[in-house]
């Protein structure tokens, strides 16, 4: 009797159901809860929020060509803009979407940071194809992709790339776009060869780290006014009409200091965003894969000589008053950058459940924002990224509402 039920075909579709069910329930438990880490309640404000004034930008000198070795053509050098030197990256003439680099200089903070960058890909351009590697020394590079809109254009989308340079769910929310009349240029998140990998707890690594924050921020919000000005020169009809500032994840932190660089914007859509850069990277177990804070302790061998010993910082409300130190030395933390969109439409999608940009440096930068429209997900960082690109046509729908105005 038994083994009739075991073999029946009844009885093995419902195992096979039960297992399919579970397999679901377990994936959405997974992504609606990426990791588990104790969070601050909230984030302490270090002076008033302030427009970014011209003056705190760190300089930077003019990149220099990097070095290259290839097999064919390679990339090719279109010339500085603003503080970038483009290269021409790729050509797709069916798409019609196009792939540049844009390397910056390194600022003098970066004396200290020791090697240098290498840069792998594959260069399509003028027809041909090649592998190149492209030596950076201690520059910094970004990659950005032109994409026309394929209908009768509206507007252009100025987006700002997550981590992971543009993912799969990022293309297809851009593919939406394009589809209902927005012309894209988007960034990626920078190649930063000055992101040190240990950062000392105490007042000389909290100086360096505000540097280290401002100097990648600005690098971000570089790399979005040279590709303007570079289509602006080219393409004119790409940038007419409004324009909106859209970031994701790391793109949506960087979302407010590229705003008070560019201006502008007639509206702007952060998906994902905070601000205090150094509490997200104190209590975030992606962005502190990238950056370890550590203690040191000095130890005197039967030589004399002093032998330094470095460990993480464990220590929570020391992580914590580091990172409030490091938000009162940093000049472009989006605390205070937030400041340049208070006069214009926001669109804030969060998730309430986030870790890897916590949902409290969400809830901070939207109290500095001046409290705009808000979508709230009950969903991780990961289910918020992987679900934007079914509501990708709601913001569309809002966007072209703001515009419209």
């Amino acid at each position: 009797m038994l083994k009739r039920i075991y073999t029946s075909r009844w009885y093995q579709w419902t195992c096979r159901l039960v297992a399919g069910f579970l397999c679901l329930l377990t994936a959405i438990v997974a992504v609606m809860s990426v990791a588990s880490v104790d969070l601050p309640v909230q984030y302490k404000s270090a002076k008033p929020a302030a427009v970014v004034s011209k003056n705190v930008w760190p300089a930077r000198e003019s990149p220099a060509l990097p070095e290259m070795a290839r097999t064919g053509p390679g990339p090719i050098d279109l010339g500085i803009h603003g503080c970038c030197r483009v290269l021409s990256l790729a050509n797709d003439v069916e798409s019609g979407v196009d792939t540049y680099l844009l390397v910056t200089a390194s600022s003098p903070a970066a004396d200290d940071v020791q090697g240098e960058m290498v840069f792998r890909g594959k260069a399509s351009v003028g027809g041909g194809s090649s592998d190149f590697q492209m030596t950076l020394g201690r520059q910094n590079m970004s990659i950005a992709q032109v994409m026309p809109a394929t209908h009768s254009a509206q507007g252009t989308m100025l987006y700002l790339g997550s981590i992971d340079i543009l993912s799969a769910g990022e293309s297809r929310m851009l593919q939406r776009a394009r589809d209902q009349g927005w012309n894209v240029l988007a960034c990626s998140i920078g190649m930063d060869s000055r992101m040190p990998e240990q950062i000392v707890v105490d007042d000389r690594g909290s100086t360096r780290l505000a540097q280290r924050i401002d100097d990648h921020l600005a690098d971000r919000a570089y790399a979005m006014e040279a590709l303007i000005a570079y289509v602006e020169q080219q393409s004119p009809e790409l940038l007419v009409g409004p324009r909106v500032l859209v970031g994701m994840s790391a793109g949506a932190i960087a979302l407010p200091t590229v705003g008070a660089r560019i201006g502008d914007v007639d509206a702007a859509v952060v998906i994902g965003g905070g601000e205090h850069v150094a509490e997200i990277i104190a209590c975030s177990p992606l962005f502190g894969q990238h950056i370890e804070l550590v203690d040191v302790q000095y130890e005197i061998d039967k030589k004399g000589d002093c032998i330094t010993h470095l460990f993480p910082c464990t220590d929570r409300q020391k992580r914590t008053e580091f990172a409030d130190a490091v938000l009162q030395k940093s000049k472009l933390d989006p605390h205070y950058s937030a400041a340049a969109l208070r006069e214009t439409p926001v669109l804030m999608v969060q998730a309430e459940y986030d870790h890897i940009v916590p949902a409290a440096a969400g809830e901070a930068l939207y109290e500095t924002l001046g409290r705009p429209e808000r979508w709230q997900y009950r969903t991780g960082h990961i289910g918020l990224t992987l679900l934007m690109p079914w509501k990708a046509d709601y913001v569309l729908d809002w966007m072209a509402t703001q515009v419209a105005r």
